[in-house]
């Protein structure tokens, strides 16, 4: 389904929007469609799922012209697209979860780098599913404010009491995400 998907994205629906004689569509349409192009198929790489935000904002949008709705005649990979999150598990997951079993189960710990939140929330829960404990650990976790001890407040989870935690020998998770 993943590859369908980037397929259906890369070649048919962004390539054939932007050729000469395609649709006539409007000038601000075409440059909204090029300046997606990159993120899209980066997202239809790593987890098809993350493009059900952008397709409904696109499908509500009140300035996209009607030749644009007209143009996407693929309801297979849209619905695809839509229901992909009930119907397979990115094959990134999967390899992400066998490295860290391998690393783990060698008395290691992993830190495991993504581009996109969707991914890192997606990857722990994976994870956290094949009884795997994470944490995560990005721009959203806040950081320890100066004058504030480290025991003063337990329930703030802070950037740094995450990398402290992860330090020690009898850390509880041995991945952050």
């Amino acid at each position: 389904i993943q590859r369908r998907i980037y397929d259906f994205i890369e070649k048919k629906y962004v390539d054939a929007m932007m050729e000469e004689g395609s649709v006539d569509t409007s000038t601000r349409f075409k440059a909204m469609l090029a300046q997606a192009k990159m993120i899209r198929l980066m997202q239809a790489a790593s987890d098809p799922s993350m493009l059900k935000t952008p397709l409904r904002e696109f499908m509500e949008d009140d300035e996209c012209p009607v030749e644009a709705y007209q143009a996407i005649d693929d309801a297979d990979v849209l619905s695809a697209i839509l229901d992909y999150e009930q119907k397979e598990v990115p094959a990134k997951y999967q390899a992400v979860k066998e490295l860290v079993e391998t690393i783990i189960s060698e008395g290691g710990k992993v830190v495991v780098w993504a581009t996109f939140i969707h991914t890192i929330h997606g990857i722990k829960d994976y994870l956290a599913q094949n009884g795997i404990a994470a944490q995560e650990l990005y721009g959203a976790i806040p950081v320890e404010q100066e004058g504030v001890s480290d025991d003063s407040d337990e329930t703030i989870l802070t950037r740094e009491r995450i990398v402290r935690e992860f330090q020690k020998p009898d850390c509880p998770f041995k991945v952050i995400i």
